[in-house]
């Protein structure tokens, strides 16, 4: 695959670096860890093709799940999981601005991720991209957004490492369940699995 040609965009990195000194991004960032007694958490990666599955699942039975959800991007020290978190974080502190339901927003993620999974992980290459493909945003508003996916890929390492404690071997996507304190894991397999029957699991994990 071409690697993307690289242009000169109207920041630097010193310019990126005096900028995140004045924008108020800290706002942007979202806590990914509740304390709510119902807690979905699906973990993934756009390296993984079963993973868009689990996503539109988890978007399909949103509702009647209920209690605190999230999708997070696993982050661990191999840079390809970066990449991928860096992606999924940009679109989602976008999504509003570029009027994205979360079914197009996974599509576009997937879509995106082999055009920088072998570029460097600078916010120029970023920007590019989404230009490229009609993602339309400001400068400054893609500043705010590339800090905030900094602080949020810190919390999804952290939150990665947590998991990897509480189980030592997985594969994705994972979801991680809490009910009353109590947390379980489940892989479905989509492959074989109907979203209903995705929805029985997880319900019944949760004691619903």
């Amino acid at each position: 695959m071409k690697s993307l040609k690289r242009i000169n965009l109207s920041f630097s990195f010193l310019a990126f670096a005096l900028l995140s000194q004045i924008l108020p991004s800290s706002a942007l960032a979202e806590n990914m860890i509740s304390d709510q007694e119902r807690e979905l958490i699906m973990f993934f990666s756009f390296e993984c093709g079963s993973c868009h599955s689990g996503m539109l699942a988890m978007n399909y039975t949103k509702k009647s799940i209920g209690g605190y959800q999230r999708m997070v991007p696993i982050v661990t020290d191999d840079i390809s999981t970066h990449k991928s978190a860096a992606l999924y974080f940009m679109i989602k502190l976008t999504q509003s601005k570029h009027q994205l339901s979360e079914s197009e927003m996974v599509d576009i993620g997937f879509q995106l991720y082999p055009l920088v999974k072998d570029e460097n992980l600078e916010p120029d290459v970023y920007m590019m991209l989404f230009k490229k493909y009609g993602l339309q945003i400001s400068l400054m508003d893609f500043l705010k957004a590339w800090e905030a996916t900094y602080v949020m890929m810190g919390s999804a390492k952290e939150l990665t490492q947590q998991v990897r404690d509480e189980k030592k071997t997985f594969s994705l996507p994972l979801f991680r369940v809490t009910y009353d304190n109590e947390t379980r894991f489940v892989t479905p397999d989509f492959e074989k699995l109907t979203l209903a029957e995705f929805k029985d699991i997880i319900l019944s994990y949760k004691g619903a």
